[in-house]
Order: structure tokens, then C-alpha cells, then sequence
């Protein structure tokens, strides 16, 4: 996997900080590679988890909680997904994902693109009739637009 800087809001930030801090304080001792000095999350020996072992945690994690039972990687998914249907540009989705482009961002979350489309035409919908409809006798809607003789809309 490639490495990618993300921006952590501030309260990831201090949950982390907080979680080395404490990390530090406990029986874990320091690495003792400096390279690997400022990692937050380490075995009790202070060296990396290793991929097996941090999935057995994550796993018993989600049971505590009683959560069903996903993989660490689903993880992933769901925050590209949640991310576009809040209707961050693609563009930003691919990157945090590190996509080598944003056709691979979409056609993997294509499932979404009929949220965005719903939310496309609400939001030309809105631009373009702003007067809140109202239902007509027939179950038609009324916008509040009518055109005049020369077909041109009136308010």
C-alpha cells in the first residue's frame, strides 16, 4: 500500500495524543529503533502490530461493542461512500483513497451515483423553482411559475 497524509479534525488529534501519552506512561517500553519512536499504535514489545494481530484486536473490539462483524478494510469503503454521498468531490475521495485516478473512485462507488443523482435534480430542482410547491387538486404540483404569452417564465 502507498502512504498518504491525511488532515485529522482536532478531536482525532487529541484521541490520539492522548492515547500515546497514556501508551507511554503504561508497561509498553519505548522502541527501540528511533524509527519507530513516534508510532502510536505498538505491540507491548514497542514494535509495529503486526496485520494478523491487528485484526484479532479489531475484531474483539466489535464484539465488545456488539457490533456486527466487518473487516478493518470495510472501513475504508464506507468512508469513501459517506463521504460522496455528503457530496465531497470525487476528486478529494480519490486521493484519500489513492486511487490513481477518479474513474477507479467511481466506478467502484458507483452504487452511489443514484443518491447523487436524487440530489443533483433537488438541487436544480431548487435553483430553478424556488417557490415551495404545493399540490394541486389533481395531485399535480404547483411551483408558482407560469409562462407568460411569450413563453418566457413568470413569477
Amino acid at each position: 500500500g502507498s502512504r498518504r497524509n491525511i488532515p485529522l479534525d482536532s478531536t482525532v488529534w487529541a484521541a490520539l495524543q492522548e492515547h500515546k501519552r497514556i501508551q507511554s506512561d503504561s508497561e509498553f517500553p519505548a522502541p527501540t529503533n528511533p524509527e519507530l519512536a513516534d508510532l502510536i499504535f505498538r505491540t507491548k514489545m514497542g514494535t509495529p502490530f503486526d496485520p494478523k494481530n491487528l485484526r484479532r484486536s479489531f475484531r474483539a473490539i466489535l464484539k465488545r461493542a456488539t457490533l456486527p462483524r466487518i473487516r478493518l478494510y470495510d472501513l475504508r469503503h464506507t468512508t469513501a461512500t459517506m463521504l460522496l454521498v455528503l457530496g465531497e468531490n470525487p476528486k478529494i475521495v480519490a486521493e484519500r483513497l489513492g486511487h490513481s485516478s477518479i474513474r477507479q473512485t467511481l466506478d467502484t462507488y458507483s452504487h452511489v451515483t443514484p443518491t447523487m443523482q436524487a440530489s443533483a435534480t433537488a438541487k436544480i430542482s431548487d435553483l430553478l423553482f424556488p417557490v415551495p410547491a404545493r399540490p394541486t387538486r389533481f395531485g399535480h404540483y404547483h411551483v408558482g411559475f407560469r409562462l407568460s404569452s411569450s413563453r418566457r417564465l413568470l413569477r
